[in-house]
């Protein structure tokens, strides 16, 4: 590693205030599936040094359905079903956040839980909410411990939905992600059981190399993702997707192994060129991060219907900085209503944007490919000059 580069993690280490640390289920669950007390303790202890240094830290745990299994009774290579998941969720949950109480206590720290779903992303007025609340918890120095609510959402962790929006984060990794975009994080921790990004899966090929730096986001899409943990639901590929996320709006991350002794302590104890660092380092690309409303748009988990555009609009929006314009949509699908975040995608079905609509999909559907002159003509002065979506409120994933 370059002393360049060295220098780059170490500063950013120290220069962290705000710090959101993801926990795997691989590292707070033992075989048996229940809760490995001893190494949460000491991934606590170390949290609690943290927010001692002065450094607000935000906590996203999995590990309650894994840890609900062991307390309802079912084995790890039982196959649950959706309301079994449920359950598993609820007994753990409960189980895992008494713990954290206890231990965070045992350090002169609080806690509060704070359960997220996608809509809390999706729609803006919660989202907002949700930040608001969270900017209040750090600022009384209280470490907010996040998990989706597994319990009630309608959630992936048991079938991907066919629905066109999304109504589960899929795994903690990219409500990590979520949640560091959201509050402007200084960094971004996800610890779980490997060291760090290689170069294919480290538990299959023993030729595997650990990447200790990452420095454009291209790079992520040439690695292989192949391997899922038996007690987690995401992988590595949960966890580039996650980085990728984090890291175009302006969050740098850390991916690392949270089974090894001190785990968060020596991240923070990386004193450059010199010092082996044991993980791998995701550097941010601020220049790529919207503003505030943009950056809504981009992270939406969910989206409400979709609009496919000509190949003309399309250029117009990548290269023209232009709002869309009824003209260039060819199809409509869903129902969604004005104010919504819908996916906008060429014909081919491809995804390069997300945008709030100014017009609900029942009457955008009699709008398909009309010009303003045929606007004006149909539907009056009134909607002569209707943007579909105006480019205030337009987030392309292509856009830099």
């Amino acid at each position: 590693m370059l002393a360049t580069d060295s220098t780059l993690i170490e500063q950013t280490l120290k220069n962290a205030k705000r710090i959101v640390i993801k926990l795997g289920s691989q590292i707070l669950v033992d075989s048996q599936g229940r809760l490995a007390i001893d190494k949460l303790a000491a991934l606590v202890r170390q949290c609690s040094d943290l927010v001692h240094q002065g450094k607000q830290v935000v906590v996203v745990t999995s590990g309650a359905i894994a840890s609900g299994r062991f307390q309802l009774g079912f084995s790890l290579e039982q196959s649950l079903n959706r309301v079994q998941k449920q359950a598993c969720a609820a007994a753990g949950q409960s189980n895992m956040m008494q713990t954290y109480q206890e231990l965070f206590r045992h350090y002169g720290v609080g806690v509060a839980q704070v359960l997220l779903n996608p809509s809390d992303f999706s729609q803006r007025w919660r989202y907002i909410s949700a930040k608001a609340l969270l900017e209040e918890l750090l600022s009384l120095g209280v470490v907010p411990i996040l998990n989706e609510n597994d319990a009630l959402s309608e959630s992936g962790i048991f079938e991907q939905p066919s629905s066109v929006a999304t109504t589960s984060f899929g795994d903690n990794d990219k409500l990590s992600a979520l949640v560091s975009a959201q509050l402007e994080a200084d960094l971004l921790v996800v610890l779980s059981n490997v060291e760090g990004i290689f170069t294919a899966n480290p538990f299959d090929d023993p030729t595997a190399q650990r990447l200790p730096l990452i420095h454009e986001l291209e790079e992520l899409h040439r690695i292989s993702t192949a391997g899922k943990s038996n007690s987690g639901r995401g992988g590595m590929s949960s966890k580039l997707e996650a980085a990728q996320l984090a890291a175009q709006c302006g969050v740098p991350i850390v991916i690392a192994t949270g089974l090894a002794n001190q785990a968060i302590a020596r991240l923070f104890e990386f004193s450059g060129a010199d010092d082996a660092f044991p993980a791998t380092f995701i550097v941010a690309h601020p220049d790529k991060t919207q503003n505030s409303i943009k950056r809504w748009i981009g992270l939406a988990s969910g989206y409400t219907g979709i609009i496919k555009i000509n190949a003309g609009a399309k250029q117009a929006l990548l290269e023209r900085g232009a709002s869309l314009l009824t003209v260039g949509v060819v199809a409509v699908e869903g129902e969604f209503s004005a104010q919504q975040v819908v996916s906008i995608q060429d014909e081919t079905g491809l995804e390069f944007g997300r945008g709030v609509v100014q017009v609900g999909s029942q009457e955008l559907q009699g709008m398909v490919g009309k010009s303003k002159a045929d606007l004006l003509l149909h539907y009056g002065s009134a909607l002569a000059n209707l943007e579909v979506v105006h480019r205030s409120k337009l987030f392309l994933s292509t856009e830099e």
